[in-house]
């Protein structure tokens, strides 16, 4: 699979060229620490808030990461504030004020 036009091992591609705005300095730290997680494939990856810093194309290229990783047998858990991410998920747990509240397949 191709992600930008990037080969597989680049997980998700900062496709900048000159004149272009660099994605913000938070959404840099969470692609590099996701594609430290893609590199090794691990069994469990947890997501905090994975999604609050990226923009629209990042968002796209962390969708892709978190269906790759799935696909490859790793168990993902996203904790968000933001329901665009949850079209990823399997499963929904929802806590309120430290209880849960709902639990279920999504």
């Amino acid at each position: 699979m191709v992600f930008g036009g990037f080969p597989e091992r680049v997980l998700i591609p900062f496709n900048w060229e000159p004149g272009r705005e660099l994605p913000s300095p938070g959404g840099r730290r969470q692609r590099v620490a996701l594609a430290r997680a893609y590199m090794i494939i691990p069994v469990l990856v947890v997501l905090d808030e994975p999604n609050s810093n990226l923009d629209e194309v990042g968002e796209v290229g962390l969708i892709q990461a978190i269906n790759s990783l799935k696909q490859n047998g790793s168990t993902v858990i996203i904790i968000t504030h933001r329901t665009n991410i949850l079209k990823v998920t399997n499963r929904l747990a929802v806590v309120k004020n430290g209880l849960l509240e709902m639990y279920g397949n999504y």
